[in-house]
């Protein structure tokens, strides 16, 4: 009599469908909904805000959700900063609307808006990748992102 064949072993942990973080890396996408910047701060926010609810669905999710929750709040923060920039190199340069500038100086405030698109550009990227990483059960981090939450 011969005993049964054991089953096989797994050599790492495969998260249950659904647990992966996926969603949080998707929320991303949000920030395309056509309301300019107030959409992109929004979106950071909610990214950070669905982090709780995946800490109990295992430690992929976990990790995701905390490595989109960061990446989210990075580009909230930068958004903010960049417009503020803008909005403050505008009115530094029309001296509140009494002075003109000469023709160099006026494209001042172009250069944060000129970051800020670089910086959204660099969003749907790093949202593609990392809702892609997450589909596949891999725990992506972006390594520019701030961490803002750790562990």
């Amino acid at each position: 009599m011969t005993s049964p064949t054991p089953p096989p072993t797994v050599p790492h942990e495969v998260p249950p469908p659904g647990y992966k973080g996926t969603g949080a890396w998707a929320l991303g996408f949000l920030a395309y909904v056509p309301i300019p910047f107030i959409a992109q701060i929004m979106t950071g926010l909610i990214m950070a805000g669905v982090y709780p609810t995946h800490k109990k669905r295992g430690a992929i999710a976990h990790a995701n959700a905390r490595h989109a929750a960061n990446w989210g709040l990075t580009y909230s923060t930068l958004t903010v900063v960049l417009i503020l920039l803008a909005i403050g190199f505008a009115a530094l340069i029309t001296n509140g609307g009494s002075t003109t500038a000469s023709g160099s100086v006026t494209a001042l405030p172009l250069i944060p808006l000129g970051l800020w698109m670089l910086v959204s550009l660099v969003h749907v990227i790093v949202t593609i990748i990392g809702t892609v990483q997450a589909s596949r059960g891999a725990v992506f981090r972006f390594p520019l992102a701030i961490r803002f939450i750790s562990q």
